[in-house]
């Protein structure tokens, strides 16, 4: 059983991808100019939607990995960014159930190697490295 907001989403993900809004906003550029990024970097797109910001983010880190819970949405991403031709990213499906174990790990793993993590709220955070 879909949830509301995979109702929502799955409607219409084209129309997502080519929002202008969210394709052509000042606010990507913004967020990778925002991090001093070295290149060995792995992201995690945290309700990646249509993936722009996976997207944007890909020519400069190690890899990409966008999750989202609306199937529709992670197929669009995955077909935009073939079209962009970013090869440094993926997009999976997440269940609503798993968000938080992966918040969890996501943790976990920042204690053991610096990663990026983004949400769809948009708080970009470097972990440190210990």
């Amino acid at each position: 059983m879909k949830t509301s907001a995979q109702k929502q989403f799955a409607k219409n993900p084209d129309r997502y991808r080519d929002e202008p809004l969210f394709s052509a906003g000042k606010d990507l550029e913004f967020m990778v100019n925002s991090v001093s990024l070295q290149g060995d970097e792995v992201l995690l797109d945290v309700g990646s939607g249509a993936g722009h910001t996976a997207i944007a983010f890909s020519p400069f880190v190690k890899h990409c990995t966008g999750v989202d819970i609306t199937e529709e949405m992670v197929q669009t991403a995955a077909l935009f960014a073939k079209e962009k031709n970013a090869f440094r990213v993926s997009f999976l499906q997440m269940r609503k159930s798993s968000i938080f174990p992966m918040l969890l790990l996501i943790s976990l793993h920042a204690v053991l190697r610096p990663t990026i993590s983004l949400t769809s709220a948009g708080p970009l955070r470097k972990s440190p490295a210990f």
